[in-house]
C-alpha cells in the first residue's frame, strides 16, 4: 500500500468520524476515572490522536479565522496559558507537589481540548447533531442509574459512599453524570434536545422527558429542582408562541400522575418545594429532617439564603496577597473541582477570578458574551434549531454558574458550552471555504 493510500484513509471521513465519537464517549463517561485508571490512558490516547491526524491533513489555515467567537476562544487559551504559569510559580506557596499540580491542570485543561478537538475533527453539521443525539443517550443512561439506585439501593460504581445521604426527606444518588448535584445541572440540555431536534412523535417525547425529570426530582438536588421549573417554564413560553400544546400537556399529566401515585417522587417533590421554596405543601416538611444528621440541626439553606451565600463571597480566600486581586492563585483556588484543599466560593465565576485573576475571568465572560450573541443571531436570522438548544442550554448552565463550583471547567455540565464554541467557529470555517 502506497503512503498517499495510508494518508487517505487515515484523513477518511469515516475514521475522523470514529475517533469523534470515540472522544466524545471517554469525555461523557468520566465518571469511570474514579474506578479504573485504565480511563485516562484510553482519553489521552484519543487526545492524542486528534493533532496526528491534523498534523497530516496539513490543511492548517482554514482554523486560523478571525470572527468573533474565535478571537474569544484565542484570548481565553492565552488567559489559561498564563494561569498556567502562576499555577507553577505558587506550587511551593500551596504545598502542591508534581502530581497535584498535574491532576489540576488536567481538569483545567480538558474542556478546551475538547473543544479543540471538536473543531479539528469535525467538518458537517450532522456531526453535531449526532453528538448532541449521544448526549440524549447519556442522560437517559443517567436517569436509568437514578432509577437503579433508588430500587437496589447505593451502588458504588456510580459514584462515592459519601454521596449517599438523606436529603430533603430521602437518600440521594450520583449517577454516571459524577456528583449528586451534576444531574441536575445538565439533565435540561437533553429535553431541549428531545425537544426541538428529534423526530420522535409527541407521545413518545413526552414520556422520555418526564423520565428524565422525574430523575432530576429524584436526586433531591436543589439545583436540580430549580432547573426542573425553569425547563417547564422554557417549554410553556415556546409553546404558548407557537400554538402547539400537545408535548408540554402531556408532560405536566405525565409528573403530575407520578408525583400523585409514586411515594419517593411525592416524597422528594413536597420535601425540595418546602426546603427550596419555604413553602409547606405538606405539614412538616421544611426544617429540621428527623432523617439527616445534618450537624447544623437544618436540612439545607433555602433557596434565597443559598443565593445570599453564593454571592456574597463568604467563602472568598483571606491570605491573598496584593497581586493575587490582579492574577489569581493558580489552579489551586479551584478547590474541589481541581482536586485540591482550597476552600471554594460556590460560584464558577468566582473561582475563576481567584484561580486566574482579572485575565481570566474576563475572557472567560467575553468567550461567553460572544457564543450567545452569535447562537441567538443563528437563531433570529436563520431559525437554527441546533442553535436554539445550544442557546437555551447555555442560558440555563451559566446561570447555574452563580451557585456552582467549577461547573464550566466539568466536561458533563459545561458540555453544551463548549460544543457550541466548536460549532460557532466551524461554521464561520465552512462559511469562508465556500
Amino acid at each position: 500500500m502506497s503512503l498517499n493510500k495510508v494518508k487517505s484513509y487515515i484523513l477518511s471521513a469515516s475514521i475522523k468520524e470514529g475517533i469523534l465519537y470515540m472522544l466524545t464517549l471517554a469525555i461523557l463517561f468520566h465518571f469511570l476515572k474514579d474506578t479504573y485508571i485504565q480511563y485516562y490512558f484510553i482519553l489521552i490516547f484519543i487526545f492524542i490522536l486528534v493533532p496526528i491526524i491534523i498534523i497530516i491533513e496539513g490543511n492548517y489555515s482554514k482554523y486560523l479565522n478571525h470572527d468573533h467567537v474565535s478571537i474569544s476562544f484565542y484570548i481565553y487559551l492565552f488567559a489559561m496559558f498564563l494561569t498556567t504559569i502562576i499555577s507553577i510559580v505558587y506550587m511551593d506557596r500551596w504545598g502542591m507537589d508534581n502530581s497535584e499540580l498535574l491532576i489540576a491542570l488536567g481538569k483545567f485543561y480538558i474542556c478546551p481540548i475538547m473543544c479543540a478537538s471538536f473543531i479539528l475533527l469535525t467538518d458537517k453539521e450532522k456531526y453535531f447533531k449526532s453528538i448532541l443525539y449521544i448526549y440524549v443517550l447519556f442522560i437517559i443512561l443517567a436517569s436509568l442509574s437514578i432509577y437503579i439506585q433508588e430500587i437496589f439501593g447505593h451502588i458504588s460504581f456510580f459514584g462515592e459512599t459519601f454521596y449517599h445521604i438523606p436529603r430533603y426527606g430521602k437518600l440521594g444518588y450520583s449517577s454516571i453524570t459524577g456528583s449528586v448535584n451534576s444531574y441536575g445541572i445538565c439533565f435540561f440540555v437533553a429535553i431541549f434536545i428531545i425537544y426541538f431536534l428529534t423526530e420522535l412523535n409527541v407521545f413518545l417525547k413526552a414520556i422520555i422527558i418526564s423520565i428524565i425529570i422525574f430523575a432530576a426530582l429524584l436526586v433531591t438536588s436543589k439545583s436540580g429542582f430549580v432547573n426542573i421549573g425553569l425547563t417547564l417554564l422554557i417549554l410553556f413560553i415556546y409553546s404558548f408562541i407557537k400554538k402547539e400544546w400537545s408535548i408540554f400537556l402531556l408532560c405536566l399529566i405525565i409528573l403530575f400522575l407520578g408525583i400523585i401515585f409514586v411515594d419517593s417522587l411525592y416524597i422528594a417533590f413536597t420535601y425540595l418545594f418546602a426546603n427550596t421554596f419555604g413553602i409547606e405543601i405538606v405539614p412538616n416538611t421544611k426544617g429540621i429532617d428527623l432523617s439527616t444528621d445534618d450537624i447544623d440541626g437544618r436540612i439545607y439553606w433555602s433557596l434565597w439564603e443559598l443565593a445570599y451565600e453564593r454571592l456574597s463571597l463568604r467563602f472568598f480566600p483571606a491570605n491573598l496577597v496584593s497581586i493575587d486581586y490582579f492574577i489569581g492563585i493558580g489552579v489551586y483556588g479551584g478547590g474541589g473541582a481541581f482536586g485540591t484543599n482550597a476552600i471554594s466560593s460556590h460560584n464558577s465565576y468566582v473561582d475563576t477570578y481567584i484561580i486566574g485573576g482579572i485575565a481570566l475571568v474576563l475572557s472567560q465572560l467575553f468567550l461567553m458574551l460572544c457564543v450567545q450573541i452569535n447562537l441567538l443571531k443563528e437563531i433570529l436570522y436563520k431559525n437554527n434549531n441546533i442553535s436554539l438548544i445550544l442557546f437555551l442550554s447555555n442560558a440555563l448552565i451559566l446561570f447555574n454558574l452563580l451557585f456552582f463550583n467549577g461547573g464550566i471547567y466539568q466536561p458533563v455540565i459545561s458540555f453544551a458550552f463548549w460544543l457550541s464554541v466548536a460549532y460557532l467557529i466551524l461554521k464561520k470555517i465552512n462559511y469562508s471555504q465556500n
